[in-house]
C-alpha cells in the first residue's frame, strides 16, 4: 500500500505539469470547524502523514525569520493548538497566541497547552481573522496562517487576513501564510487524495479525510493566492512554492530591507519530528516511523529545491 500511494503521489506531480487549470474551486460548506467528531480527528493529526506539513513549517520559520528567538508569536486559524504549541516549544518565541473561532477547538487547544504545561506562555482565544481587533499594531514577531485560508469564502476574506497580519507584524517580523494548492483536474485531485488519504482511513479520521476532499476542491490556484498580498504594505512578498510536488504553498511578508528569502541553513535534525518519532513507534509501530521519515526527508529536499518568486 505505501509504495502504491508514492506512484499516486508522483502521478498526480508528473500530471500537475503537464495538464492546463480545468478545475473550478468548490467553496467549503462551511468555514467552521465546530463538530465534537471533527475536532476530535484533527486533534489526532499529529499522529498522520499531516505532522509533516508542520515538520516543514518549522523549519521554513527557522530558516526564515529575521531573529533566532524571542518576541510574540500569533498563530491564526489555530485549531486544536499544534502549531501554536510547537512555535512556544521548539521556536523560542516568548508567548505565542492561538486564535480561532470554533470554540470547540479554542477548549481542545487550551487542553492541549495545559497538559504539555505550557499555559503560562501559550494563551487561545476566539477572534476574527479579517479584523484582529484584540491586537495593536506591529505587536507581533511572528504571525502565522496556515492550512486554512481555502476555508473562506473568497479571495477578498484572504486579502483582509493578510492586511491584518500585515498591521499586526512588527516591520522586523515575519508574515507567514501556508496553504494547498488546488490542482489542475479533478482526476490529479483523486489520485492525490488517494496517495494521502489512506493514512486517515486507517486511523478511522472520517470527518478529516472528508475535509481534506472538500479542502482541495476549495483551495487557491498559486495565481490567486498572490493576489491576496496587501496592496498598502512597506514589506517585501515573497510567493514560494515546491518544484515536483504540489504539496503546499506559500506567502511570506518579510522586513522591507530583506534581499533573499533565506538566512540560516536547516537544521541537522527537526525537533518536532525528534520529538514525534518515539510517540509514533510506540502508537503506530516501526514500519510507520520509518516510512514517515523517509518522506520527511523527501520534504526537506522539497524545501531546498522550491522555487521563490517576489511578488512585491
Amino acid at each position: 500500500m505505501e509504495g502504491l500511494n508514492t506512484v499516486r503521489l508522483i502521478a498526480s506531480a508528473i500530471l500537475q505539469k503537464i495538464y492546463p487549470q480545468r478545475l473550478e474551486r468548490t467553496p467549503e460548506p462551511t468555514a467552521l470547524t465546530a463538530h465534537e467528531g471533527a475536532v476530535a480527528n484533527y486533534d489526532r493529526v499529529l499522529f498522520t502523514k499531516m505532522a509533516l506539513l508542520y515538520s516543514a513549517i518549522l523549519e521554513f520559520i527557522h530558516r526564515t525569520r529575521p531573529q533566532k528567538s524571542g518576541g510574540d508569536a500569533l498563530d491564526i486559524a489555530c485549531g486544536p493548538g499544534h502549531l501554536t504549541l510547537a512555535l512556544a516549544r521548539f521556536m523560542n518565541y516568548s508567548r505565542v497566541t492561538g486564535v480561532d473561532l470554533s470554540e470547540p477547538m479554542i477548549r481542545t487547544a487550551a487542553a492541549n497547552a495545559a497538559r504539555l504545561g505550557l499555559g503560562d506562555r501559550v494563551s487561545f482565544q476566539s477572534e476574527d481573522a479579517t479584523r484582529l481587533d484584540s491586537f495593536p499594531d506591529h505587536r507581533f514577531q511572528l504571525t502565522t496562517f496556515t492550512d486554512a485560508s481555502h476555508h473562506l469564502r473568497d479571495l477578498d476574506s484572504v486579502s483582509r487576513v493578510l492586511a491584518a497580519m500585515d498591521r499586526v507584524t512588527r516591520p522586523d517580523g515575519l508574515v507567514l501564510v501556508v496553504d494547498i494548492i488546488r490542482l489542475k483536474t479533478r482526476r490529479i485531485t483523486d489520485l492525490y487524495v488517494e496517495s494521502l488519504g489512506y493514512d486517515y482511513v486507517r486511523q478511522g479520521l472520517n470527518y478529516f479525510l472528508e475535509d481534506f476532499k472538500n479542502s482541495m476542491e476549495a483551495a487557491w490556484t498559486m495565481d490567486e493566492f498572490r493576489k491576496t498580498v496587501p496592496q498598502k504594505t512597506e514589506r517585501r512578498w515573497v510567493h514560494w512554492t515546491p518544484r515536483f510536488v504540489p504539496s503546499m504553498q506559500c506567502l511570506l511578508g518579510l522586513p522591507a530591507d530583506r534581499t533573499r528569502l533565506f538566512v540560516r541553513p536547516f537544521w541537522k535534525t527537526n525537533p518536532f519530528t525528534d520529538y514525534l518519532t518515539p510517540l509514533w513507534k510506540e502508537r503506530l509501530g516501526p514500519s510507520w516511523t520509518r516510512q514517515t521519515l523517509l518522506e520527511e526527508r523527501l520534504n526537506r529536499w522539497t524545501l531546498k529545491t522550491g522555487k521563490t518568486d517576489w511578488v512585491r
